[in-house]
Formats: C-alpha cells, sequence, structure tokens
C-alpha cells in the first residue's frame, strides 16, 4: 500500500482554511471496453460524488447497474437501459432487506455491491446544549456510515450462504483514509469503526463473499465542499493521509 504523507503547510492556511483544490477543467471523455459487460452491480449511494463516478464507469464498462440513494440527485441526468434507481435509506435496516431481496429475485445473482453511502454531519441539529448535540450527531452519522453498512453486509452475506452455484459476490465498502486519522469527530470515529468491521467481515464471510475495503483521500465532492473539511483547525490536522 502506498502511503503519501502530505504536510499541512501546503494544505492549510495560517486561519484553518482547507483550500479547495481548483477544477483544472473536464477529462476526455473515456471509452469503454466492456470490462464489466454481463456483470451485475449495485452502487449503494450513487447519487453524487465518488458513487456517482462509480455509476458511470460501472454503465461505461457495460455493467448492468443499479444505483440507490435517498434522492435521485445527479442520477436524474443518467438514461440508460441498462441502469435502475432504487430510493433508499440505509439507516432503516428492513428497506435494506427488502431491496436485497428484490435484486437477487430479479437478477438472480448481484456480482458487486459497492456501498459508498455516507454522511459527515446531522442535517437540522438545532440542540444548544454541546454534550447533547455531539450526541445527536454521532447517532445520526454512525447509524449511516457503520450500522447501515453492517446490516447490508451482514444480510447480504445470508443471501450468499443461500446460493446454490459456487459465484461469490464482491463487497466493496468505500471506507475512507479518514479511518487512519485520530479526531474526535463523529464523521471519522465511524470510518474507524467502519474499517475495523470490514477486517472482521473479511474472515467471516470467507467462502462466500470476496470483501474489499477501500480508503480513497480527499476528492472533490459536495461533501468536501460544502461540509466537514471546508473549515478545519489546522492544530488538529498535522498532516493528511492520501491513499
Amino acid at each position: 500500500m502506498l502511503v503519501k504523507i502530505l504536510v499541512n503547510k501546503y494544505l492549510l492556511s495560517r486561519n484553518g482554511l482547507l483550500p479547495i483544490i481548483p477544477d483544472f477543467g473536464k477529462a476526455k471523455k473515456l471509452e469503454g471496453h466492456d470490462k464489466l459487460k454481463g456483470r451485475v452491480s449495485l452502487i449503494i449511494g450513487g447519487n453524487s460524488g465518488i458513487g456517482l463516478s462509480i455509476v458511470k464507469t460501472f454503465l461505461r464498462e457495460g455493467a448492468t447497474v443499479v444505483a440507490s440513494a435517498r434522492h435521485l440527485g445527479e442520477l436524474e441526468a443518467i438514461n440508460s437501459s441498462q441502469f435502475e434507481f432504487l430510493k433508499w435509506d440505509i439507516a432503516e435496516v428492513e428497506t435494506s432487506k427488502k431491496h436485497i431481496d428484490y435484486l437477487f429475485e430479479k437478477y438472480g445473482f448481484v456480482d458487486d455491491i459497492v456501498i459508498c453511502a455516507g454522511v459527515n454531519v446531522c442535517p437540522n441539529n438545532n440542540e444548544t446544549d454541546y454534550v447533547k448535540k455531539k450526541w445527536i450527531e454521532t447517532e445520526f452519522v454512525h447509524s449511516i456510515n457503520v450500522i447501515g453498512v453492517c446490516e447490508i453486509c451482514k444480510y447480504i452475506l445470508e443471501k450468499a450462504k443461500n446460493l446454490k452455484n459456487n459465484r461469490q459476490p464482491k463487497v466493496i465498502n468505500v471506507i475512507s483514509s479518514g479511518a487512519y486519522m485520530a479526531t474526535p469527530e463523529p464523521y471519522f470515529t465511524s470510518k474507524h469503526a467502519l474499517m475495523s468491521f470490514t477486517k472482521a467481515f473479511m474472515k467471516e464471510s470467507e467462502g462466500f463473499l470476496r470483501v474489499y475495503g477501500i480508503c480513497p483521500g480527499e476528492v472533490r465532492t459536495k461533501m468536501i465542499v460544502h461540509g466537514l473539511f471546508t473549515r478545519v483547525s489546522s492544530s488538529m490536522f498535522s498532516f493528511l493521509i492520501m491513499l
């Protein structure tokens, strides 16, 4: 694993602002090579950011893609006969089970399950007491970033154990390089928890699933621009780890 350590003086200004890397223009349109032709891929949290890019890449490579999110978002622009959208809040366990049942019944097998859903703050948290406010935020963030993901993984494992062929679905948890940062914010603690779960789940599901965890560094997404990292304390981060 290649780890690059970027010292904060190159990324953080004196007043603690995290500069947003400028957009140097759109990349040239890439041509697909049907590398995923014939595969059914579920992208959970595919309506923006990294998840949306995965959806577009998988479609370009010929996969049948089912993308899910709490709302359609930027997926509305996708027009493909190989694309399907499911409204899905992964904090709702029964909804997750219902959608997973539906997909296995419709397609018979799901080759790739990419879990990219995640949040970094709790919206509309108007609690004035600091301790209560942080606890509300922690519960909300962990209900999606940790518990929601864990419940999906556990249920997919149940489905995989009942498959009659020897094919193993591939589960990819998109974690974050935040899993390597020790800070008290709920987002980071949730990523530490998800990293630990993913490692344990790899062993638990051996022989039934192929499980992976990937930890992207900073990517120019709405979460970065408008969320957690737009203003940070330079004393909190002495370096950023990018994978």
